[in-house]
């Protein structure tokens, strides 16, 4: 990047690095290096997302022409694909597993318990039936 006449910050970011992703607790972490190639300090901004949604925001000051490493951490909720994005780029696509929590509540006992009680109401009445008929005889 080329300034001239500049008396404002200016920072300038290197390609962000997913360092880890844990897929079953979520967790990331990830780093960028930026320059603030202007010839005043100022403060840099960035947000970590996953799927469009945002996870953290980091902000750091920067002082003119130096260059610092920024980190960042972050936890994806949901169970799925989602895609990272940090420092304006994309720190591709991952997958959180669904935790023991989801899959019992996805796979809970309700449908045996209403089957069950289905049951027990069918026999309730052919009990019923058979003694309102043998009663009349």
């Amino acid at each position: 990047m080329f300034v001239i006449g500049t008396s404002a910050p200016v920072f300038e970011t290197a390609t962000p690095t997913l360092n880890s992703f844990n897929e079953t607790t979520g967790e990331i972490n990830a780093t960028v290096s930026v320059e603030n190639i202007g010839s005043t300090p100022g403060v840099y901004e960035s947000t970590l997302t996953a799927g469009g949604t945002s996870l953290t925001t980091v902000e750091r000051e920067i002082a003119a022409g130096e260059t610092v490493e920024i980190s960042v951490s972050g936890v994806v909720e949901s169970a799925g694909p989602v895609t990272l994005r940090f420092a304006g780029a994309s720190l591709g696509d991952v997958t959180r597993s669904e935790t023991v929590d989801e899959k019992s509540a996805s796979t809970s006992g309700w449908p045996l318990v209403l089957a069950g009680i289905l049951v027990t109401l069918v026999a309730l009445a052919v009990v019923w039936r058979r003694r309102t008929t043998d009663d009349d005889l």
